[in-house]
């Protein structure tokens, strides 16, 4: 059998390469089996999972903390009354949550009593607009705490 340079039989045709590794086997010998053969999920279908039934035990839990406890509601007529006889101390803020809010109007009220009380008329002003706010009006801000949750009138 003679070919051309290209790979081609004169005849017309491909002829393929010889295999070495084919031809070099000793007589009687055969190639050892694969021992995954069978086990390997065909491409696209899914592959078993021997835990399957294990994991359907263990499912994901709900996003809810479990040792988290219960949100209990503030309620407007404590924050107002810790904000008429506690406000310029900022005591209605931290029942609230609003930790910012009620470390500012403590600042106020201490330097206040350094400075004559003059910034403690503005504290107790302003304390008391924040006590009839959460009183009676609907905004957001006088009706939720810090949290989020409902404040309770």
């Amino acid at each position: 059998m003679s070919f051309d340079g290209n790979g081609q039989n004169p005849q017309g045709g491909y002829i393929p390469p010889v295999d070495p590794v084919q031809h070099m086997e000793p007589a009687g010998y055969t190639a050892p089996q694969d021992p995954y053969a069978g086990q390997q999920a065909q491409y696209g279908a899914p592959a078993q999972d021997p835990y399957a039934a294990q994991q359907a035990a263990y499912a994901q839990m709900p996003y809810a903390n479990p040792m988290q406890a219960p949100v209990e509601q503030k309620s407007a007529i404590v924050a107002a009354l810790l904000a008429f006889f506690l406000g310029t101390l900022g005591v209605h803020n931290f029942y609230l949550g609003y930790n910012k809010l009620g470390v500012i109007q403590l600042l106020l009220t201490l330097f206040g009593w350094i400075l004559l009380f003059i910034p403690n008329i503005a504290v107790g002003i302003w304390v008391l607009v924040e006590m009839v706010l959460y009183l009676v009006s609907n905004e957001p801000r006088w009706r939720y705490d810090a949290r989020g949750v409902l404040i309770n009138r």
